[in-house]
């Protein structure tokens, strides 16, 4: 059932079919992992946590005032924060496999390494296509063409 009152996933999302559109290589909802929800509040935490634990959210966002209250303020408030540095965004497509994971991992922690890996794949697309260019516009191969034509 889908809710649309601010306490629920929201945006005419049951809480289930949100969990299971992000579902990772490994079964589980979220791909393995709590990540920090594009939809949130503050920084997305409490929704990511929700969405990953499969939990409505308002119950989530009462736990955790009730953290920050009882902890004290600082304590709380600063665990908040750290979470929300430390978890990952959600990714804004449903991964759908092992690789998809990977490179989506491997750019969430480090995005001059994802980008210098995507940047050496098209360099060796780009060495190949200048080899296979080579090939069809040599003399050899307008030699080859030549002959098949005469045969």
């Amino acid at each position: 059932m889908a809710r649309r009152d601010g306490y629920g996933c929201g945006r005419g999302h049951s809480r289930r079919g949100a969990a299971r559109a992000r579902t990772g290589s490994d079964g589980r909802p979220g791909g393995g992992g709590p990540y920090r929800s594009r939809r949130g509040m503050v920084l997305g935490v409490c929704r990511g946590l929700a969405e990953h634990l499969d939990f409505p959210v308002f119950w989530v966002r009462v736990f955790t005032a009730l953290a920050i209250v009882f902890t004290g303020l600082w304590p709380g408030l600063a665990l908040y924060f750290i979470a929300g540095l430390f978890m990952k965004f959600e990714p804004v497509l449903p991964v759908h496999s092992p690789d998809e994971r990977e490179f989506y991992d491997a750019y969430a922690a480090s995005r001059a390494g994802a980008l210098a890996r995507i940047r050496d794949k098209f360099e060796r697309l780009e060495r190949r296509i200048r080899r296979m260019e080579d090939v069809v516009t040599s003399r050899d191969y307008a030699w080859e063409e030549r002959l098949r034509q005469r045969r």
